[in-house]
């Protein structure tokens, strides 16, 4: 995770960079992408809602049922098409992963589990954590008493929070 000095020090080098090449956006575009800090992997941010069902539906293949789409929003918190004016959903851990979101998460990862049934956990956790997968995800796997407990468990694990 960078630092607030990393952070500072990557601004000052990118805002150089613009001011040297007169403000030539592809000269910028290119050094932020060449700058090691740009692929840091570290995950920081919760996955809203949405992120999580729509990354759960992606990596289990499964087709989405608008009823469980719309139904596990508004479980999540987030329902559909009605965001709070003026603002709309926040974008803090906060706001989702509060007891009772973490709780409705927990009960939808439960749902998804059943319904891919010939899903093997390690290889879905293979496909959608990849490297990010910790020890303690792999050794929950392993003990999980079913194939659908273990999709539970991917979708539930701290690295499949994140984003």
């Amino acid at each position: 995770m960078l630092t607030a000095l990393q952070v500072e020090e990557h601004s000052r080098k990118l805002a150089r960079t613009f001011l040297d090449q007169d403000g030539d956006l592809s000269r910028l575009a290119l050094a932020l992408i060449e700058a090691p800090e740009a692929w840091d992997s570290v995950q920081r941010k919760i996955r809203s809602p949405q992120e999580f069902l729509v990354a759960a539906l992606r990596g289990l293949a499964l087709a989405p049922d608008p009823r469980m789409v719309m139904g596990g929003l508004t479980a999540l918190g987030q329902p559909f098409w009605s965001a709070p004016a003026p603002n709309g959903y926040p974008d803090e851990a906060g706001a989702w992963a509060s007891p009772e979101g973490l709780r409705a998460r927990i009960d939808l990862a439960a749902r998804m589990g059943q319904l891919a049934t010939g899903a093997d956990p390690m290889a879905f956790a293979e496909a959608v954590l990849g490297p990010l997968a910790t020890d303690e995800t792999r050794t929950a796997l392993r003990r999980a008493e079913s194939r659908a407990q273990g999709i539970a468990l991917v979708l539930m694990a701290p690295e499949f929070q994140r984003r």
